[in-house]
């Protein structure tokens, strides 16, 4: 091997390497976030927000931070059923469409519920 291919060896792979990285941190997952208040703006901490689509084996699930926000990341593209609740309220359900490498937004307001007990 002369002089040349010497010093050009540890460059090729360097460039190789690069490239390899670039495919192994790409994205390949998106996100869905929001908050969730109910009717008078007002957050609801602890919320649960459940996450489901054929592009998922499973649910998703998170809880609302103090502020109400969650965030579901690592998601894999599709469109999700997203249903966010809380005991005292209804629930909601929403769509939001996942794409690669993006944020999906879904807000919800929560009602109270009214509930009606009959006891013999």
């Amino acid at each position: 091997m002369g002089a040349r291919s010497a010093r050009r060896a540890p460059l090729l792979i360097a460039g190789f390497l690069f490239l390899a990285a670039g495919r192994v941190f790409s994205q390949t997952t998106g996100t869905i976030e929001g908050r969730i208040t109910d009717s008078s703006d007002a957050s609801l901490p602890g919320d649960l927000v459940e996450a489901r689509s054929p592009s998922l084996q499973g649910t998703r699930t998170a809880n609302a931070a103090k502020d109400g926000s969650y965030r579901l990341p690592a998601l894999p593209p599709g469109t999700y059923t997203v249903r966010a609740s809380h005991k005292g309220f209804t629930s909601v359900e929403k769509t939001a469409v996942v794409s690669l490498n993006a944020t999906a937004t879904a807000n919800f307001v929560l009602e109270v519920s009214a509930e009606e007990k009959v006891v013999v």
